[in-house]
């Protein structure tokens, strides 16, 4: 039987290793957006797919100072403009 302190430690250990690594990736990210000098928003949903299974899509848009709904916009095929009347 496992000493309930010893666990209580494990488990703080792990909830920290996960801030770790959260950061670490963070970290990663914006070393890597500032390598590229014009940085557009075309960069950084490149980015945003690179690492798109690695975090969660809130915190990478947070993390790279791009709206999410730019992201996900995708533009209309059709005409700008009212319909003309007959």
């Amino acid at each position: 039987m496992i000493d309930p302190q010893i666990r209580d430690l494990e488990l703080e250990n792990e909830r920290l290793k996960k801030i770790i690594a959260k950061q670490a990736l963070q970290i990663e990210i914006q070393s890597e957006l500032l390598k590229k000098t014009p940085v557009g928003s075309k960069i950084k949903i490149v980015m945003l797919e690179k690492y798109q299974d690695k975090a969660p899509m809130r915190d990478l848009c947070n993390w790279i100072m791009l709206p999410r709904s730019s992201y996900y916009y995708k533009p209309s095929e059709r005409k700008r403009g009212f319909k003309p009347s007959i």
